[in-house]
């Protein structure tokens, strides 16, 4: 049997379809942690909440990646803060509150 040019293409096809399945395992998720003297704080991560710093002695998992997180606090100014999270790493936050003034 002679192959035509679509049977090359169909064996292409299915060739990259196999590559994509056995060698494109998603990442792994880091942690991010985090350094506070105050864990009052209201921690929100890609704009979604996620709780109080004292709730988060263990860390956060998040996929690998870049995330934006917000420490916020009653009478404190909110902390942004960029992290890159490392597949399979962990990243430590140090939390940094500045009081309001009076």
């Amino acid at each position: 049997m002679r192959y035509t040019t679509n049977h090359h293409r169909i064996a292409l096809l299915c060739a990259s379809c196999w590559l994509l399945l056995i060698g494109c395992a998603p990442p792994k998720p880091g942690l991010i942690r985090f350094k506070a003297a105050n864990d009052e704080a209201i921690v929100t991560i890609d704009d979604r909440y996620v709780g109080p710093l004292k709730r988060l002695r263990g860390g956060v998992r998040l996929p690998a990646g870049s995330h934006t997180l917000t420490i916020d606090e009653d009478g404190y100014f909110p902390q942004d803060v960029a992290v890159v999270v490392p597949a399979g790493g962990t990243v430590t936050v140090k939390v940094e509150l500045t009081a309001v003034p009076d």
